[in-house]
């Protein structure tokens, strides 16, 4: 009965770090989306009433950093009786890209920075046209939180540092790690395959039907 509780102990906590680990990637995944989704609310918003210069920048400041910032006010913001606003266009510059917030949306990680970008098929008609292209923006942590610190327009994806496949992989072979350092608790408890030996425990590992891809 003991060594049965035991197994049981062990398979939960098993379970529930390969389900942590798993998730963790996707969670970090919909902070960026929903960041970057706030920040165009905020872009956006500066069309709807005129302010003070102030207030402006405070709208901004949660999501961007103050070379970005600077580079979408100089941009896009007018001025009347100082007041502050923004006007609509058919051509957006420094505007959070149209992203479709799926997995058509790329995220890669190099040095602290995020690459987010997507592939916006070509438009030929209409007021503005322009031909197959990749755009995006990069994130920066500033102030203990990611900012965007610069935008992409019509860039080669090749030429970033890394792609999501490549990041996604090295996800999977740390969690391979981490669940190889239990195999050996496994085979105590009696678990099988694990208690028939490393070989059978490594093939559960391995097979795509197993645990780690459950």
């Amino acid at each position: 009965m003991y060594r049965l509780g035991k197994s049981l102990f062990v398979c939960l906590l098993l379970c529930l770090s390969v389900v942590s680990m798993t998730a963790y990637a996707n969670t970090d995944r919909e902070e960026v989306f929903t960041h970057l989704q706030n920040a165009y609310k905020a872009q956006i918003s500066l069309g709807g009433e005129e302010r003070s210069l102030e207030e402006v920048r405070e709208i901004l400041a949660p999501y961007f950093t103050q070379t970005a910032e600077s580079l979408f006010l100089d941009e896009n913001l007018y001025e009347e009786n100082d007041l502050y606003f923004t006007l609509g266009t058919d051509n957006p510059f420094y505007y959070i890209p149209d992203f479709s917030y799926n997995h058509e949306t790329k995220i890669v990680e190099e040095n602290g920075h995020l690459y987010v970008y997507q592939f916006f098929p070509a438009v030929y008609e209409g007021p503005v046209t322009y031909e197959d292209r990749y755009d995006g923006v990069i994130l920066t942590v500033k102030d203990d939180r990611y900012k965007v610190s610069d935008f992409l327009y019509n860039i080669n994806p090749s030429e970033l540092p890394g792609e999501s496949e490549g990041k996604q992989k090295n996800q999977d072979q740390n969690r391979f790690q981490q669940l190889y350092t239990l195999m050996p608790i496994l085979a105590e408890t009696g678990i099988a395959p694990f208690s028939s030996g490393m070989k059978s425990g490594l093939w559960l590992l391995l097979n795509e039907n197993g645990i780690l891809y459950k």
